[in-house]
């Protein structure tokens, strides 16, 4: 059976006349029938050298695991030796300088060298569907706009870590599980889900004439963007590709405004957006299958973006046409342009954003200022604001604790 721990049993600290905290931890490992120290030195979940003072919520992240340990048996009479205390020392003191690996100075022990820590970047190409502001790259029939025009230049920060360790767990086994998969916690400054691990090749080693070590290297990635909704930074592994389809809830177009109508099914229910034979195929005029930009709820955004007002000297504008706008009851629209009598001038403020309360009989309901103050108003213009596009995001990477590798926190 393989060697597991049982819990700490027992830890203490000291401080040197140099200021410099050490600790001692002492756990106690089981082992199988016939198994003995070298099982219980090569217990999973044993800190790593090199790996800092985090014992539950006891931390200190400037104390490092020493290379050296020590195992006691428990004796117990006449019975097979199931149980080994082991002894872990952690110390906030450097290494000794005279036996540090620098020019023709060698070092006795591989697990007390220091990580070796490097970074760079990289450029490429990445095909966009938002712009800055977080609006969808349309063309001006509504169809996403793809290929090179879209296409522009990025860059990631490439972050890579050369540790010597002392167990296959560390040395390859948990390393290999952890590729591909990125940050579930904040790391290194980047934000979760930004670092992700892209390499991490490996090679068993010997010093001395018989002590095994591993030495490996960890190569992460780390993308970021800026959210155009919040303005915070996030990570950039993750997809937001614009919501399309030929395919949209169980309706039709009608209207000389082309709006897409949703409407009940053939015994009378009302469509479900989570069924796939509850949509149909939207078709044009002469009955071609049409490409539309989605809004993110299976229909499609097919509404006139504004038009003109007749009148907005009065606390509910109406506009100019009665059957052509498109609008529901809902709709959220925005008033500009006025003009009034007084010096025919237009103003270039706006003049309030205006909720729409019937469609059929056209009229807004303010919840701004339905005139500028100038003279009599006799007209404008309005667009509509929520004509937005769906965004159908995509997270491929799982997500891992790299701290458990035992990396560095901080360079």
């Amino acid at each position: 059976m393989p060697a597991v721990i049982l819990g700490p049993r027992i830890w203490s600290g000291a401080v040197d006349a140099e200021g410099h905290r050490s600790y001692v931890l002492k756990v106690r490992v089981a082992v199988g029938p016939g198994e003995g120290p070298a099982t219980a030195l090569q217990t999973p979940g044993l800190p790593a050298p090199g790996s800092y003072w985090v014992i539950d919520n006891d931390i200190d992240l400037y104390a490092w695991c020493q290379a050296d340990r020590t195992v006691t048996p428990i004796v117990q009479e006449g019975e097979p030796q199931p149980f080994f205390d082991v002894e872990l020392k952690f110390s906030t003191k450097p290494p000794d300088r005279s036996k540090q690996r620098c020019q023709d100075q060698k070092i006795e022990d591989p697990l007390l060298e220091p990580p070796k820590i490097s970074g760079s970047s990289s450029n490429y190409q990445e095909e966009v569907t938002t712009d800055r502001f977080g609006r969808a790259i349309l063309n001006s029939g509504w169809e996403q706009v793809e290929g090179p025009p879209v296409q522009f230049d990025k860059s990631r920060q490439s972050i890579k870590i050369q540790q010597n360790v002392g167990s296959p767990l560390l040395g390859y086994v948990l390393p290999t599980q952890m590729l591909n998969t990125v940050n579930a916690f904040p790391l290194w400054g980047f934000p979760y889900r930004a670092v992700r691990l892209s390499s991490a090749p490996w090679e068993r080693q010997f010093y001395g004439q018989c002590s095994v070590y591993y030495s490996r290297t960890l190569e992460f990635e780390a993308r970021t963007r800026i959210d155009p909704q919040t303005g915070i930074l996030i990570g950039d592994w993750d997809r937001d590709y614009a919501d399309k389809g030929y395919h949209a809830l169980h309706g039709d177009f009608f209207g000389p405004g082309g709006k897409w109508r949703v409407t009940n099914l053939d015994d009378g229910t009302a469509p479900n957006p989570g069924n796939p034979a509850h949509f149909v195929l939207m078709q044009d005029q002469k009955y071609n299958p049409v490409l539309k930009p989605l809004d993110g709820f299976g229909k499609p955004i097919s509404d006139p973006i504004g038009g003109d007002i007749a009148n907005i000297s009065q606390s509910a504008p109406v506009l100019y046409t009665s059957n052509n706008h498109g609008l529901v009851t809902g709709d959220i629209v925005a008033i500009s342009d006025i003009r009034t009598t007084g010096d025919n001038a237009a103003k270039p403020t706006a003049n309030g954003v205006f909720v729409v309360a019937n469609p059929t009989t056209n009229t807004f309901q303010g919840t701004g200022s339905s005139n500028d103050g100038g003279g009599v108003s006799s007209g404008g213009k309005w667009r509509r604001l929520n004509n937005a596009q769906g965004k159908i995001h995509i997270e491929y990477y799982p997500e891992s604790d790299f701290t458990q590798l035992g990396i560095p926190l901080t360079f």
